[in-house]
């Protein structure tokens, strides 16, 4: 796995946690209304699956933001690891 795909799952983690939490909402509640499974969302949380497009769909649409919106802060967070993963690299 290249260190841009952690990133990507790190983003995702962040901000699917960032969100569910601040919707006060347990993970079978919000697989119900994004129309995954429970499981998934947990595999997903817990960095060991990839999300496909259908889930960032689903979860833009449930947080009420666009998925241009959702996108964006994923890009955002993505960048934000990606240069602490440079920064780590030059200290080696």
């Amino acid at each position: 796995m290249t260190h841009l795909e952690k990133s990507i799952i790190h983003a995702f983690q962040f901000l699917l946690l960032k969100q569910r939490n601040s919707k006060n909402m347990t993970q079978y509640e919000f697989s119900k209304k994004c129309g995954f499974s429970r499981q998934y969302l947990s595999l997903v949380e817990s960095g060991k699956r990839i999300p496909t497009l259908d889930f960032a769909f689903n979860v833009a649409e449930e947080f009420g933001m666009s998925v241009e919106g959702f996108i964006q802060m994923l890009i955002e967070k993505v960048s934000y690891y990606e240069e602490l993963e440079q920064q780590r690299c030059k200290r080696l």
